[in-house]
Formats: C-alpha cells, structure tokens, sequence
C-alpha cells in the first residue's frame, strides 16, 4: 500500500489546517461541502470547491502534496480579494482548458483582487470571461517559498522559507516536514535525546522553532 502513494504526499486535514494555519472546519468545507440554512429558512447545499487526490483511507479524508498546494492557492486567493463564487466559476474553466484536476497550484495563476487570471509574461486568460489582457498581477507570489518543475506543477514547499531548511517534499518522507539537507523529519529531529543525526546546533534550533510554530 505504501508503494501507492510514494511522491504523493500524505496529510490529514488536521495537518493540512496546522501547516496552512486555518480552522479545520474551513478546509472540509472547500473539500467536502456543507449544507446551511438560507435566511427564507429553507436548506441549501454549498458544493465543494476542490477534492482529494486520495479519498478516504480508514475512515479519514487524505490529502495529497497538491490538494495541499491546492488548498494553499486558495486561500491566498481568497484573501486577495476574490470571491468563492467567482473562484468556482473560474475553477471549472481552469480545469477544462489545462485538463488539471487541481489548477490552482500551478505557478502561471495570478490575479489582479478583481479576477482569476492564467498565462505567463505578456497576455493573460480571464478565466472568468474568457478574455485575453495584459494584466499586472498583484496576488502574492506562490513562488516564493515553493520549487516548481517545467510544467510549472508544485515540487517542494518551505512553510517557514528556503532559510529555514525544513521542507515538505511529496518524494520524501511521505511529504512530512522535514530537514532538507538530511532529509530527516522534524519529529525525528526534536524526539532525538542523543543522536542528532549530523545536524547542526543551528538546524536543531531551526526544527524545534518549526514545531513550535506548528503547534501554534
């Protein structure tokens, strides 16, 4: 079983919520849905915005490195300015037109806090309208703290930066946090009494301030 899901990635929606630090209850609601009452009173049902990779393994829902990224384009997204509506909308013509079950991800997305836009330099694709315009984008880079390979497609992501040297890297340890340079998992890292593995003081101090702001 474990050969399955080797470069994939594995995370709980509890981990995925400690990493993006947002509330568990909100990412189930972008993977699964919800139902809510309407102020007529009647019962509504609010689709999910994106789905698992995975499914459900043991009664859980699991997520992948790029439901993760995924969940992480999303949010920052929304907090640009966009709303859930109109990323719905232009999520289905994202999907449809980069045959991509998971779009969002993928460096070449940027918005203006007005729509979501796909392309590279020069004229980007209104993914709303379905127009082309050269648009300067100003929606956080997903770059910054994350590799991507030449289909621009998530890699490795640095939660806390590339200075930290903690890594999440969907090829190694099932994609937990770990120290780059060793490739050790923070866990092991901070549980270790003697043992250090090679690390230095400096690594060390870096894998407990991960945990740390994890727990947080």
């Amino acid at each position: 079983m474990a050969q399955v899901f080797l470069g994939v990635g594995l995370y709980s929606v509890n981990q995925a919520a400690q990493l993006l630090k947002r509330e568990p209850s909100r990412l189930r609601r972008w993977l699964v849905g919800r139902r809510y009452r309407a102020a007529d009173g009647s019962e509504k049902w609010s689709a999910p915005l994106l789905s698992s990779q995975i499914g459900i393994i043991d009664g859980q829902l699991v997520l992948s490195f790029r439901d993760l990224m995924e969940l992480r384009a999303l949010d920052r997204f929304l907090a640009a300015g966009l709303s859930v509506r109109l990323l719905r909308k232009a999520m289905v013509m994202a999907r449809e037109a980069f045959q991509d079950g998971r779009p969002l991800s993928n460096r070449r997305f940027g918005t203006d806090g007005r729509t979501l836009f796909a392309g590279g330099d020069g004229m980007m694709l209104d993914l709303v309208s379905g127009q082309y315009a050269p648009v300067p984008l100003i929606a956080p880079s997903l770059a910054s703290d994350c590799e991507f390979d030449a289909a621009s497609m998530p890699l490795r992501w640095w939660p806390l930066g590339r200075a930290s040297g903690i890594v999440l890297d969907p090829g190694r340890a099932f994609g937990q946090p770990l120290l780059d340079r060793l490739g050790v998992p923070v866990s092991v890292l901070t549980a270790a009494a003697g043992d250090c593995f090679g690390a230095t003081p400096d690594e060390l101090h870096a894998a407990r301030d991960f945990e740390t702001w994890l727990a947080a």
